[in-house]
């Protein structure tokens, strides 16, 4: 993914710096230097231009320290706008990634959920994309390994098999998670789980056969299909009465 992206406040600096002409701009790296316990290092920068100068510190995540030609040997030296701009996208990747981390640290997330998240607390859409997939090539996401958990608490719930692999899908595991997931629930008897379902909320089995339709309706929101239903009854009928 290219980032060499513009920022509105990248260029805003650059303007007021400059006053719209780029010969005046003066912008060097003045230092740089790894945080403790972190995976990025921070670039100092100081931007002269006709109005003033103003130092700015940008982080860069060291996945991507080789997009920008960073030299410490040989601080302090002046670098152009692209430079300039190319650091403001990868501190906004930086910072993208803190979120990230935050977010799959208070729990599991897909790459499609935790994509999402990252674009509801603000990050620029190409920014959010790259950083899940950082996060993903580290390992922090297995997919696979989720939707399982994710099948195991639905059956938790006595959820039938469709409303489970619905709610993978609404949670954006990709296809390949689902497949896995899918897998994972041919070994489960819905029939059995659908009997058990029955003794938690209903205890029994209605005589009444407008009461039985209605406890059908609401089973099969439970994901069960009319086949598990019924066989969920003779064995509820057979094992539990």
């Amino acid at each position: 993914m290219k980032l060499m992206m513009k920022t509105s406040s990248t260029s805003e600096l650059l303007k007021m710096m400059s006053n719209e002409n780029e010969k005046s701009l003066d912008a060097r790296i003045v230092g740089l230097s790894s945080p403790e316990g972190r995976n990025e290092i921070l670039v100092y920068v100081e931007i002269c231009g006709e109005h003033g100068s103003e130092k700015k510190s940008y982080l860069v995540p060291m996945e991507r320290f080789d997009s920008v030609m960073l030299s410490p040997k040989r601080v302090p030296y002046a670098i152009d706008t692209d430079t300039l701009e190319c650091l403001e996208g990868l501190d906004a990747l930086a910072r993208a990634l803190h979120r990230a981390y935050g977010i799959l640290a208070y729990g599991s997330c897909s790459h499609k959920k935790l994509y999402r998240k990252l674009i509801e607390k603000g990050i620029d859409r190409e920014i959010a994309a790259e950083a899940v997939a950082i996060v993903s090539d580290k390992g922090y996401i297995d997919e696979n390994g989720l939707a399982i958990r994710m099948c195991e608490l639905c059956l938790k719930k006595y959820w039938g098999k469709s409303k489970i692999i619905q709610k993978l899908r609404e949670e954006g595991y990709d296809e390949e998670a689902v497949d896995s997931a899918i897998e994972y629930l041919s070994e489960i008897d819905f029939s059995e789980q659908c009997a058990l379902l029955i003794q938690k909320r209903y205890l029994k089995v209605p005589s009444d056969r407008y009461e039985m339709q209605k406890m059908c309706a609401s089973i099969s929101r439970y994901g069960y299909n009319g086949s598990e239903i019924k066989g969920g009854i003779q064995i509820f009928r057979e094992s539990f009465i």
